[in-house]
């Protein structure tokens, strides 16, 4: 048995992966707001992270971005829960078609044999 096929498909799966990694890495290092190596309070790469990003330590959060994120967090599982709900609609739609369609499509029952000429 070989393993070939596995082999090509398992390896533009690790290529997009190994891209979005580097991505965000990249996304990391230039953004300098974010600090995705040192979100922890005792996280190892916290202080070179801040070194390198330009950042002194945590920055206290005002109340207008308390809400804010608040507002962001509403919105996001809205928007969440709206997908889930659209997508339980149009599965119980295209499950109620097929049972509509069985059901017209013509086969009654079987002929008994007293129908059998």
């Amino acid at each position: 048995m070989e393993k070939a096929g596995a082999v090509s498909t398992a390896r533009p799966i690790y290529r997009q992966a190994m891209g979005w990694i580097l991505g965000l890495v990249i996304f990391g290092l230039l953004i300098p707001g974010i600090n995705k190596l040192g979100a922890r309070r005792r996280g190892p790469c916290r202080y070179p992270a801040c070194f390198f990003n330009g950042l002194s330590g945590p920055a206290k959060r005002g109340v207008f971005i308390k809400i804010l994120a608040g507002i962001c967090t509403l919105l996001t599982i809205a928007v969440l829960l709206w997908a889930v709900f659209q997508a339980l609609y149009f599965l119980l739609r295209y499950i109620e078609a097929r049972h509509e369609e069985k059901r017209n499509s013509g086969w009654g029952p079987l002929p008994s044999s007293s129908d059998v000429i």
